[in-house]
């Protein structure tokens, strides 16, 4: 949910700051386009963690997929870093260190669940 939160703040709130660090790209890659990179991850994001349960493969993809749009921002305002915004860099730092906790916690085991891991059960 948070990821949805994020992308729709990108797709329908339009800020000068913001309009500043994506100026570099084309007109058709706005931050109100993008956004929706982020809206959709959330709903895949869902989707993986319905499917993770009992499908482990789920749960590693779901983590990919919620590492690429902060990785992706990350990188569009480490450019703008360089090119048109010095600012920047504040949001380099939020998202990079989002993408260091996902890969973090991405690597911390499943906890068992008792009802299936209990030894002569049903």
């Amino acid at each position: 949910m948070p990821w949805m939160a994020v992308g729709a703040s990108y797709v329908f709130i339009s800020t000068p700051t913001r309009s500043a660090a994506f100026s570099f790209l084309p007109e058709l890659l706005n931050e109100n386009e993008l956004g929706w990179v982020w809206v959709l991850a959330g709903l895949f994001l869902l989707f993986c963690a319905w499917r993770g349960q009992r499908h482990p493969k789920f749960t590693t993809i779901g983590f990919l997929v919620a590492i690429a749009p902060p990785a992706l921002w990350a990188s569009l305002f480490l450019i703008a870093f360089f090119t048109v915004l010095p600012t920047a860099i504040v949001s380099v730092v939020m998202y990079g260190t989002f993408v260091a906790l996902i890969f973090f916690c991405s690597g911390w085991p499943n906890p068992r669940h008792r009802s299936r891991d209990a030894p002569g059960g049903s």
